[in-house]
This record gives structure tokens, C-alpha cells and sequence, in this order.
């Protein structure tokens, strides 16, 4: 006999300027179309310990340090969880709440921003306050892999390709920052036609 499973859907998110957490935000149960979400005020671990307690959910929650990311992963409902998430007949509810279907959207984990003001018409410091990535210093993390975070953040954000190595100078520390700096002093030279 096959166990019960449920696809949960997580995101991190920030709970204040300093502080990321994770949330679930929907379930579905495995063969069926049909994904419900969770209220907004049942959306963080504390609403959730049984889940959040199992090891795969665990591992979900370490792998998510960084603010936008996003898991879909299956979990077997054990009997607890089975009370927690579906009511006698099966039915999709959470403690006893019946959750609301979730709207079809086709990427989820990426928040909707409304922009009052055009990207170009931003200063580059409240653009930079806008982006989701950590600093770079060549010790946090692997170049390519930040280098193509960066330009997904830009990209998001409808940043032009002009405005690339300004923003990304602001990202920039330590030795990663001083190559940078002669970086441009070179090309700026070769474009000048200084040798």
C-alpha cells in the first residue's frame, strides 16, 4: 500500500530588513489537479511544526538562506499530518479550515512589484535597495553563480544593460571590488584610446 503524498510549495521571504524566513505557502495532493494555498496568516513555520519537523522539510529550510527562493517538495502524510491537512473524507483543509483554491499562475515564487517610476528614472541606491542578492566578495560564493544572479536581479528588475556596472559595483567588496575598479580604469583607457 502506497502512503499518501502532497506536493507543498516554499518560499523564502523576509520577515523584517534583517531577517529571512521560510513559508509554505500551498499544497496539492499527489494525482490531483486542483493546488490549494494557505491563508497568509498560516503561512509560517510556528502554524506548521509538524512539517516543518520532518526531515526533508528540514533540509528544504537550510537549503533557502537567501530571500527569493523557492522549493516544491513531496512529503508523505503520515497519520499526524494526514489530521493536520486533509479532514475525515479526504478533503484539502488545514486544522480544520478548508483552504481556497490557488489561481493559476504560471511562476508563483516570484512576487508581483509594482513600479510607480520607470527603472531608468530611479537613482542607482534606491534601485540596489530594490534587489534580492548578497554582497560579493570572491570568499561568499561562486562568481559565475552570483554574476548570474545578478543579471536575473537585473533583469527583473528591467534594469538597462548600460546600467550593469554601476549596480554592479554596489554588489562589489574587497578583492572583488579592487579588480573591478582597475577593470573599468583599463577599459575606459582602451575606449579613450589611452594606452
Amino acid at each position: 500500500m502506497t502512503s499518501l503524498r502532497a506536493k507543498f510549495h516554499f518560499v523564502s521571504d523576509s520577515l523584517d530588513a534583517k531577517t529571512t524566513i521560510v513559508k509554505v505557502l500551498t499544497i496539492q495532493l499527489q494525482g490531483e489537479d486542483t493546488i490549494f494555498q494557505f491563508p497568509k496568516e498560516y503561512q509560517r513555520k510556528e502554524d506548521h511544526p509538524k512539517l516543518f519537523d520532518t526531515s526533508v522539510v528540514k533540509n528544504v529550510v537550510k537549503s533557502m538562506k537567501t530571500r527569493g527562493k523557492f522549493r516544491n517538495i513531496w512529503v508523505s502524510l503520515a497519520d499526524e499530518l494526514k489530521d493536520q491537512y486533509l479532514d475525515e473524507e479526504g478533503n484539502v483543509c488545514f486544522d480544520g479550515i478548508y483552504l481556497d483554491e490557488a489561481p493559476v499562475n504560471p511562476n508563483p515564487a516570484l512576487p508581483k512589484f509594482s513600479q510607480s517610476e520607470p527603472v531608468e528614472n530611479k537613482s542607482i541606491h534606491s534601485v540596489v535597495k530594490d534587489m534580492i542578492l548578497d554582497k560579493f566578495s570572491g570568499k561568499n560564493q561562486n562568481a559565475k553563480v552570483f554574476l548570474n544572479l545578478f543579471v536575473q536581479e537585473c533583469n527583473r528588475l528591467k534594469i538597462e544593460n548600460t546600467r550593469f556596472p554601476e549596480v554592479l559595483r554596489r554588489f562589489l567588496e574587497g578583492p572583488a571590488l579592487d579588480w573591478f575598479l582597475a577593470f573599468l580604469k583599463t577599459c575606459r583607457r582602451k575606449v579613450h584610446g589611452v594606452k
